[in-house]
């Protein structure tokens, strides 16, 4: 279970999310 307000998955989601927006900005430059 998350305590503290820090969730796992929550970060990895986040994580991917920005490897996404970098991908993106690579693809299109």
């Amino acid at each position: 279970m998350a305590e503290g307000g820090f969730d796992p998955c929550e970060c990895v989601c986040s994580h991917e999310h920005a490897m996404r927006r970098l991908i993106n900005l690579f693809s299109h430059g």
